[in-house]
């Protein structure tokens, strides 16, 4: 039997949200600009240890994860790999992969981001990230997630993704 997705509430100031191996990836770069993340994120994917996209606007919104694929459409979707290496998997923003960016000694999770770590299986994972909604709800439990990230067991990895897919699509 499936288990049901994991439902989690995630802060986004910036307009960027991922998904991060927190025991593989390597955040800190000291003094840092906008390129020199961006920079940093694609190295990082190009390593399957983060997946970051644009959220489209600033806002809190309700993430689902699940480890069932679906055939759940949404207004966007990206298809990308990441590598689990001990069975972690933390869901984030911006904010807090800029944080372990600036200051050698903040690791991800941070404190405050305990309950965002979805554990799996380590190994290597096809990732679906699809969102439903470009309209951040303010945590209104009643509806539905505005994102839906789909993690399959798979040793067949999708291609690197170039750049952060939305990223220039911020409203």
């Amino acid at each position: 039997m499936d288990k049901p997705p994991i439902r989690l509430e995630i802060t986004d100031d910036s307009g960027f949200l991922a998904l991060v191996d927190p025991d593989a990836y390597e955040g800190f770069i000291g003094d840092w600009d906008y390129d020199s993340i961006m920079e940093r994120f694609q190295r990082e994917m190009a390593e399957r240890r983060i997946l970051v996209w644009g959220s489209g606007q600033e806002g809190c919104w309700t993430v689902a994860v699940s480890l069932t694929p679906s055939t759940v459409r949404g207004e966007r979707d990206a298809l990308g790999s990441i590598v689990c290496t001990k069975g972690r998997l933390l869901v984030t923003n911006y904010e807090s992969l800029t944080m372990a960016a600036q200051h050698n000694d903040v690791t991800v999770p941070q404190p405050h981001e305990l309950n965002d770590v979805v554990e799996v299986p380590p190994g290597s994972y096809r990732c679906r990230v699809v969102q439903m909604s470009r309209r951040a709800h303010n945590w209104d439990k009643a509806q539905p997630p505005e994102f839906v990230i789909e993690l399959e067991a798979s040793s067949d990895l999708e291609a690197v993704w170039p750049e952060v897919p939305w990223a220039d699509d911020q409203q």
